[in-house]
């Protein structure tokens, strides 16, 4: 793999690590917490006309 392929794999890496720290730092509160996934919210969404970031 290429040194942009393995900076982007470790970007996913680190990216999905912070994810799982801050559900972790979240338990206390899991009954109050939805998490969905960006593709999901995409497929929902569909033609929508919405400015991302």
């Amino acid at each position: 793999m290429n040194s942009s392929g393995d900076s982007g794999e470790h970007l996913l890496v680190r990216a999905r690590s912070v994810l799982l720290d801050a559900l972790e730092a979240l338990h206390e509160h899991n009954d109050a917490v939805i998490v969905i996934g960006a593709q999901a919210v995409y497929l929902r969404t569909g033609g929508i006309d919405v400015a991302l970031a």
